[in-house]
């Protein structure tokens, strides 16, 4: 009877779109204290499956983000349609376009929102392509553009490219962003969920334009509409590397290094190949001028074994890292 009573009063809150920790309190008493596998299969099956597409988008978001980081801080496993439905409501923002091909992935495992951005044209033209052939629809429009002035060639910083991956109903969308124009005003709007990043730690004249691209898009003083939801204890036992930190420091981080899910503030996940310590300790200087955090994450998320064939590839050497604002 209890066990009903329980049952009833968590569906009721969530229908009632009551606060979700009280909605989270009700998932606990059914659970005997805490959000078990059996609890969550009934919240997916009796609350939120029967609520998309008809229950308030943020709220929801709201809700799975609250839930997952409920889970996570008891080390419980959580249940794959939360995590696949909660990818669904996230803009991801990846900074190193290359091909499109992290965005395409984005676009195909239905992020909320993509936008590719790169700064350099041709690029962008080839991203396109790249788009179409993999059947996904782009604007029609000309990219926007953003307004660096024409006098400053891309050459002058590295000529290095970048990739705004934020996905929108279906279609993509290609934006001109060289890193040395980025500003608030500039992205404004886009409210990241998760920021990517690829093998961008390399060329000494482009951190400095890197870095502050980075800082403008975790900075937790920005909000979205809808309150940004988070258990502060919830993320944790990295290694931190935001003061006396350098590359020695960083080969000797195996420790455990936190979790990689929704978190309170928007975070930067940047992979990266060391090849030059110097320049590393450039960019941790220069991340820790810009009331930055830095947390190795490669001692718990392991690249995964793709292309297995390819065995000239030496995946050892790829590091993870967590960025965040202090």
């Amino acid at each position: 009877m209890e066990k009903q009573t329980a049952s009833l009063h968590l569906v009721s809150a969530f229908l009632a779109m009551e606060p979700t920790d009280c909605v989270l309190s009700h998932a606990r008493s059914l659970g005997g204290g805490s959000v078990t596998v059996d609890v969550q299969r009934f919240v997916w099956d009796h609350c939120i499956s029967k609520a998309i597409g008809k229950c308030h988008a943020p709220y929801l978001k709201h809700f799975l983000k609250k839930l997952i980081l409920e889970i996570e801080a008891n080390r419980d496993d959580v249940l794959d349609e939360l995590y696949e439905l909660y990818t669904e409501f996230m803009t991801s923002l990846k900074v190193g376009s290359g091909v499109g091909l992290v965005g395409i992935c984005l676009s195909h495992v239905k992020a909320s929102k993509v936008i590719l951005s790169d700064g350099d044209l041709s690029t962008l033209s080839n991203m396109k392509l790249n788009l179409k052939m993999n059947q996904l629809s782009t604007s029609d429009d000309e990219p926007e553009s953003s307004q660096c002035p024409d006098s400053f060639e891309p050459a002058q910083i590295g000529g290095i490219r970048t990739e705004i991956d934020i996905v929108s109903s279906h279609q993509v969308k290609c934006l001109h962003l060289p890193w040395e124009c980025a500003s608030e005003i500039e992205l404004q709007g886009s409210e990241p969920d998760i920021i990517l990043g690829a093998d961008v730690i390399y060329d000494p004249l482009c951190l400095p334009h890197l870095v502050h691209l980075l800082s403008i898009l975790v900075d937790k003083s920005k909000s979205s509409q809808f309150p940004r939801a988070g258990c502060d204890s919830a993320i944790g036992n990295s290694h931190d590397y935001s003061n006396r930190c350098n590359s020695q420091d960083v080969e000797a981080a195996r420790d455990r290094a936190g979790n990689a899910s929704p978190t309170k503030h928007p975070i930067a996940y940047i992979s990266s190949v060391i090849r030059n310590a110097n320049t590393f300790d450039r960019f941790l200087a220069l991340v820790d001028k810009a009331n930055l955090t830095v947390a190795d994450l490669t001692g718990t998320f392991q690249p995964a074994s793709l292309l297995p064939y390819m065995q000239s590839y030496d995946r050892s050497s790829i590091r993870l890292f967590r960025l965040s604002s202090k």
